[in-house]
């Protein structure tokens, strides 16, 4: 999986204004990052394998606010006398029950992300194991009160060290290297939501029989507990072990996934593991199961071999129906169109549910607009509808019924019809001129899907391209101009084959998917096509396409029950079936988003639910009207 250690983009920068414009429907803001907070006493306790361990060091890390994967900062001190490692870094040891205390004059600053990080001790008498790497997401340092009061007992595990990795991950490169840059507003909320993103999975406080949660804390989550605990008691085998040199560490952990699959950085504890796991969930998959011992310490577990290690949790709500298609909000927020229902739901980062209805005929699309409404295609009549503090408004258009939705850099919404056209309005819902060019049977065959380009330096920003379902007559893609340079203004592109979905990296490449289990790549520059062509990695009657703030491509897919993962030069990374997590996660599988935080999103249609893919993708500028206002394609970090 291409990471935080080899990236090279483009980083937005807003301002906190444009962030909190994310959601209409209500927002929450982090504290000022000025005010320094005492972490006053925090209480644990360290186990591996549910075994205490002794002489464990134990550190209090805030996540770099400096970059993506930057150095974690050390908050302990010497103010009461504490030791301090190699490197400087100060640390309180655990008793022979594996509790500690950390106190003294600490402080964190508002707003940083704080976590516990253990490493080493004794996991059993007289057995020191160096390599014992274990930690726990605390949470966000607050404006006032202490750190303890936040979180003031921490139960921490291997299944604690799991659930922070995954959270995590598209902002960590290892165990002490998590963080994202202050400058970046959204990108601070999004690390903040990430580290909360941990309690989805695991409750800090030693509940649930201390191994993973079965479902989330608001109960309409299904988490996959069994994969959870299993990665759990691979990682125990190493804990409770002599190290790096021991079978349960060497080869069949540490030498089995590296920083970069099968090769890059060896990893020199176990929480650094759990994060190369997570970047890389389908790499020597067998390898790292069968590392588990025959008494595995936490149950439920898997009773065989996973596909991957995806981790996938599944939302269902009384009102999500046959849900076509998701957008994010610059909150995280994921709202889901619900054709099934009439109406759309938003989930909250945590997966609360909120619905909305009204002025929605079999809601197909979804899009965000860059103040945070929601824009809804309508395909059982010819019109689409806009939400503004959750009032409907709908807006009839043309012929058809309407499959898309869009929402270009300028503000204006873009609407596709069975009656292969494609509408352009603006804000308040007019229709403009410039629309009428693309509706021509001629050059649309039953439009799907809608993207725009980035072309700013040869004055062709915002170009409009429609997947087409039908191109018989190999039409594939149609561009429309935005703004007209010529008489006609459609063209059309070959190299699609009934095309479901169409997207656009940082470096303005065509991403398409087709009917035929393969992904197409289209390289446009000022109007000559090199066409590149991949398949496997489980592609399956792909119905949903995203790509990621590294540039990977993902895709939904239909009968594979699965979702793919292909890098930006089109290498297959996902098996030859796709993630499939616990095997339950998916059910025909219809549409697919990245957000802010490095999850996926992606709507079943099969069994009225939605799936978050925890930690598997880059995080992503969302929404895309956001980033495309700002002079980027989609495929671009926050």
């Amino acid at each position: 999986m291409k990471r935080l250690q080899s990236l090279s983009l483009l980083v937005l920068s807003y301002s906190a204004s444009a962030l909190l414009a994310g959601c209409a429907f209500g927002n929450s803001s982090i504290p000022a990052a000025t005010t320094q907070t005492a972490l006053g006493t925090i209480q644990g306790s360290v186990f591996g394998g549910r075994q205490p361990i002794q002489n464990a060091k134990i550190y209090i890390y805030a996540a770099s606010t400096t970059a993506y994967g930057g150095a974690s900062t050390s908050l302990m001190t010497s103010a009461t006398g504490n030791p301090a490692d190699s490197n400087g870094n100060y640390y309180v040891l655990t008793n022979q029950s594996g509790a500690f205390s950390v106190t003294g004059d600490y402080t964190c600053t508002a707003g940083t992300q704080v976590y516990i990080y253990s490493l080493g001790g004794e996991p059993t008498t007289d057995q020191t194991n160096d390599n014992a790497g274990l930690m726990a997401a605390l949470g966000t340092c607050p404006s006032s009160g202490t750190m303890a009061s936040v979180t003031p007992k921490v139960y921490m595990s291997e299944v604690s060290t799991v659930a922070m990795a995954y959270a995590v991950a598209g902002f960590a490169v290892d165990s002490t290297h998590i963080g994202a840059p202050a400058t970046s507003a959204p990108a601070t909320a999004a690390l903040a939501r990430a580290f909360a993103a941990s309690s989805l999975l695991y409750d800090i406080s030693g509940g649930n029989g201390n191994g993973a949660r079965s479902v989330t804390p608001n109960g309409n989550g299904v988490v996959p507990q069994t994969l959870i605990n299993s990665l759990a008691n691979t990682l125990a085998a190493c804990v409770n072990s002599t190290g790096a040199d021991s079978y349960p560490c060497g080869t069949a952990l540490f030498g089995a996934v590296k920083s970069a699959g099968t090769s890059g950085t060896t990893a020199t504890d176990t929480a650094t593991e759990a994060i190369y796991i997570a970047h890389n969930p389908g790499v020597a998959v067998s390898t790292v199961y069968d590392n588990i011992t025959s008494t595995p310490p936490y149950a439920p577990s898997l009773s065989s071999q996973p596909n991957d290690f995806t981790v996938a949790i599944r939302y269902t709500d009384s009102n999500i129906s046959a849900p076509s298609a998701v957008a994010i909000d610059a909150s995280g927020d994921a709202w889901i169109a619900n054709k099934g229902s009439n109406s759309i739901t938003e989930l909250s980062p945590l997966g609360v549910p909120t619905t909305f209805t009204g002025s929605l005929s079999s809601p197909s699309g979804i899009a965000i607009d860059a103040s945070g409404n929601p824009w809804v295609s309508n395909s059982g009549t010819n019109s689409v509808t806009k939400f503004s503090s959750g009032t409907p408004t709908q807006y009839t258009l043309g012929t058809g019924s309407f499959t898309s939705i869009a929402i270009d850099g300028s503000g204006y919404i873009w609407a596709s019809s069975s009656a292969n056209a494609v509408y352009k309005i603006s804000s308040t819902g007019t229709l403009t001129a410039s629309s009428s060019g693309a509706q021509t049977s001629t050059l649309l065959s039953s439009p799907v899907a809608l993207a725009f380009d980035n072309y700013a330096s040869t004055g062709r920003s915002n170009d409009v391209y429609i997947a087409n379902s039908v191109a018989g007559s190999g039409i594939g893609i149609t561009v429309v101009q935005n703004t007209p340079r010529a008489a006609n203004l459609s063209y059309t592109r070959a190299g699609a084959q009934d095309g479901w979905a169409v997207a656009f990296d940082s470096a303005n490449n065509i991403w398409i998917a087709n009917s035929n289990n393969t992904l197409t790549a289209l390289t446009d520059a000022d109007g000559y096509i090199t066409t590149s062509a991949y398949s496997g990695g489980g592609l399956s009657d792909v119905r949903g396409l995203a790509i990621d703030g590294a540039g990977v491509a993902w895709t939904a897919n239909s009968t594979g029950n699965s979702v793919s993962q292909f890098t930006n030069a089109g290498v297959a990374v996902s098996p030859t079936t796709g993630y499939v997590s616990d095997g339950t996660a998916y059910s025909t599988p219809s549409a697919i988003a990245a957000d802010n935080s490095g999850n996926l999103w992606i709507t079943n249609s099969g069994n009225n639910s939605v799936v978050e893919l925890i930690g598997a993708s880059t995080p992503v500028v969302t929404p895309l009207s956001l980033a495309a206002s700002s002079g980027y394609a989609a495929g671009t970090k926050p």
